[in-house]
């Protein structure tokens, strides 16, 4: 096929439960000349085998391909698909998530329509069994530019998430500044997201809802573990330091308050002397005027050893009444 202006790129892992309604999703809306590249990441489940029977079954293989390699987990696997990519824009999805109906229409006629575009931000919610009966052309569907400098703060500040699958990017972003997801390691989000915004001179964002992020136990980011805090910390000091070769008024009037909100995320991964030694060690280096009150308060908390019992009440009511 001739070059797409788009390709959608959908790591697979034993996703068996969720691989056909991420693949019909795409399917259903499936009259855009997109790339579709399905990496798979090893799967030692029947996630492969249904996926090459769905497309076969539909005669989707002109645009749809099933690309192999050795498990190396979802950084590996994003990575991997970007060699493949031959759209001018990319479009990374998780393969337990599903894409909002007429969302490829809402995109791609964006992308046509303002062609200078380096990133496009979108709408999505949240599910657990099957997404509510929504689409991108039954939701607000208002159009704005914001500068690169606006969407950074609003990242630090955590009025936006940086998930990788909320936005299509330009493919020559990643590959023209070198932005890997960083392979061995979770919280790969959060380690890229605010690169490729730094490297993006035109943003647009759309009111649309295009996404539908699959909540599920048992999932990456619903695990708790040390090497997650580990990740999320090791995080924190790659963003200092990439700031410190790369100058923002952004990073230094708001990324205290983002630096202490994932530093506790950290210490509630695994709450041990050791992390909260590190906790220290970050809350020491930012200013504590520009810190969000609420995570000055938290900090207090973990010094005095009542973060963890609160936390612990915390989960038990929120446990208590989802029975």
């Amino acid at each position: 096929m001739n070059d797409p202006l788009l390709s959608l790129i959908v790591p697979v892992y034993n996703v068996e439960n969720y691989i056909i309604d991420c693949a019909e999703s795409i399917a259903k809306q499936q009259s855009f000349s997109c790339q579709v590249l399905f990496v798979d990441d090893g799967s030692t489940d029947g996630s492969v085998r249904m996926l090459e029977s769905y497309i076969a079954r539909h005669s989707l293989s002109a645009t749809w391909s099933v690309i192999k390699k050795v498990n190396g987990g979802l950084s590996s696997a994003r990575n991997f698909g970007l060699k493949y990519a031959t759209g001018r824009y990319v479009w990374f999805i998780d393969s337990d998530d599903m894409l909002a109906e007429k969302s490829l229409s809402s995109v791609i006629s964006l992308l046509l329509a303002h062609t200078s575009l380096d990133l496009l931000l979108f709408n999505y919610d949240r599910f657990t069994n099957l997404p509510e009966n929504t689409d991108s052309s039954s939701s607000e569907n208002n159009f704005y530019y914001l500068s690169k400098e606006q969407v950074l703060t609003d990242i630090f500040q955590r009025k936006r998430d940086n998930y990788s699958w909320a936005f299509v990017s330009k493919k020559s972003t990643y590959l023209d500044n070198a932005i890997q997801f960083p392979e061995g390691k979770t919280f790969e989000d959060m380690a890229t997201t605010y690169k490729v915004v730094y490297f993006s001179e035109k943003i647009g964002v759309t009111d649309a809802l295009c996404y539908h992020y699959r909540v599920r136990s048992g999932s990456i980011s619903n695990t708790v573990s040390q090497k997650s805090a580990d990740d999320i910390l090791e995080n924190l000091r790659e963003i200092r330091n990439f700031f410190s070769l790369n100058p923002s008024k952004v990073y230094n009037d708001a990324f205290a308050s983002f630096a202490a909100y994932f530093a506790l995320l950290a210490y509630q991964q695994h709450y041990s002397r050791k992390n909260l030694t590190k906790v220290k060690e970050v809350f020491g280096e930012l200013d504590a005027k520009q810190i969000n009150f609420k995570y000055r308060v938290a900090y207090l908390l973990a010094r005095t050893g009542l973060l963890e019992m609160i936390q612990s009440i915390r989960k038990y009511v929120q446990s208590a009444r989802s029975r």
